[in-house]
């Protein structure tokens, strides 16, 4: 069988750069591999980018209850929701907005819209999946999103330590445009994210596995530290007046 470990020297992506011009990505790996900090790096991006034209609208959704908190106050941040009904009813919200523009697509006969990107960032996705009622009430929304989210410039950025099918299924994996393997406890894991196995033997930080449209890439990934992070997010809710609007 195929092992990404016998892939070609690393291929120099900024993390930016793909997942946040594709409709959706997942990131997995075990825990402390560096998913937290892989969100921090792609939303920093997004939220200093100034190329990009108007700044893109955030609905954060946070089961661990510590990762995306300290995102609470950023222009653009509409909400941030940890309980299981907050989480719903932000996944309700973010599926109002996207059927009101698929309305407006079809009154104007387009096929996409020239609106502002919105991105829904989920840390981390098997929590939400296995809470109460996740079953029944959140994964259709998070499967309806996945499927109909790119026309209308809506985005998922999940993170996960447990890609087990049994917790997220195949059919909203696949939705998943961009999947991203940090350092994964077994093969398994890694066959479930990627397709192939060896994510399990990556080092701890810094190089990831990226499977984007049929392809397999070795990648880096910037390791940040906290206190640069919480700077920088500090920086960004006393400048909200400077943010593109």
């Amino acid at each position: 069988m195929f092992n990404c470990a016998e892939r070609d020297p690393i291929y120099n992506l900024k993390p930016y750069d793909y997942m946040t011009c594709n409709p959706h990505t997942l990131i997995g790996g075990s825990t402390g591999c560096g998913k937290s900090v892989m969100i921090d790096v792609i939303m920093y991006a997004l939220l200093t980018d100034r190329e990009r034209g108007a700044s893109p609208l955030f609905y954060l959704i946070d089961p661990k209850r510590v990762s995306l908190v300290k995102y609470r106050g950023i222009y653009g941040v509409k909400r941030y929701g940890c309980e299981y009904s907050e989480s719903k009813d932000i996944l309700e919200e973010v599926i109002r907005q996207m059927e009101y523009r698929y309305k407006i697509m079809q009154q104007r006969g387009e096929v996409l819209i020239n609106a502002v990107d919105v991105y829904v960032v989920i840390d981390e996705l098997a929590d939400l999946l296995t809470m109460p009622q996740s079953r029944k009430e959140i994964k259709p929304l998070i499967q309806r999103i996945a499927q109909l989210g790119r026309a209308a410039r809506i985005h998922l950025i999940a993170a996960t330590q447990c890609p087990a099918r049994k917790i997220i299924p195949a059919e909203l994996t696949l939705n998943f445009t961009e999947k991203v393997a940090l350092k994964c406890d077994t093969a398994i894991e890694s066959r479930q994210l990627i397709g192939v196995s060896g994510a399990e033997q990556i080092n701890q930080y810094g190089i990831a596995y990226l499977r984007t449209k049929g392809k397999l890439h070795k990648i880096e990934v910037p390791m940040i530290p906290d206190d640069e992070i919480q700077r920088a997010v500090e920086h960004l809710k006393q400048n909200a007046h400077l943010r593109i609007v």
